[in-house]
């Protein structure tokens, strides 16, 4: 699949996802930026062995739209609080796009993701959970846990300046304690967006 082809379909289940939004009388959290969309699709098409992606943080839908919309062999679970009414009719929008390809797990991903290793196995981990507290450090932490040393893990919402105080934090916490691998760190900024790229250290 091409990039277009993929900004395309990604364009067109985004404009689904936006129109649950606008309908909606909750408050809204978060939600990805189109230019970090385009980012993440010409990633995993510089990356096609990657095709099992967890991520945390369903929300609206739009990080998975963009994963699915990447490439027809990509598979992703996601982990949600669901604390959201929409994030059921989100889930209705991706079903009816990309069939048989997303499972949505409800619940803490702090005690979720421990109950899925060995069950799962992930080539591509993308953290967007909890930004408070111990819970950006336990989610790395968890998905360092169930990864092997090529299973590469993007946690978002690291920028310097307009990033999360608890999520850098939790970064530099396992930078300093060589969880993480240095070599494998990748920064990315655009627009006031920020997410890193990493390994965990090699056992």
């Amino acid at each position: 699949m091409q990039f277009q082809e993929a900004a395309n379909k990604f364009n067109i289940v985004v404009f689904e996802l936006e129109k649950i939004k606008t309908e909606c009388d909750e408050y809204i959290e978060g939600g990805s930026q189109g230019e970090q969309s385009e980012q993440f699709i010409r990633f995993l098409h510089e990356n096609p062995k990657i095709n099992r992606v967890l991520e945390i943080g369903f929300n609206l839908g739009h990080s998975a739209a963009t994963f699915l919309s990447a490439s027809p062999e990509i598979k992703v679970i996601s982990v949600d609080l669901g604390e959201h009414k929409y994030i059921h009719d989100c889930k209705k929008v991706i079903d009816k796009h990309f069939p048989g390809r997303h499972q949505l797990f409800i619940g803490d991903s702090t005690k979720l993701i421990p109950q899925l290793k060995g069950k799962i196995h992930p080539n591509f981990i993308f953290i967007d959970g909890g930004h408070f507290g111990d819970t950006p450090l336990q989610d790395i932490r968890n998905c360092l846990a169930i990864s092997d040393n090529n299973t590469i893990l993007c946690l978002d919402d690291t920028e310097y300046l307009y990033g999360w105080y608890d999520v850098v934090t939790a970064l530099c916490t396992v930078l300093k304690s060589n969880e993480v691998s240095l070599e494998s760190l990748r920064v990315h900024r655009i627009n006031g967006a920020g997410w890193t790229y990493f390994k965990k250290t090699p056992q």
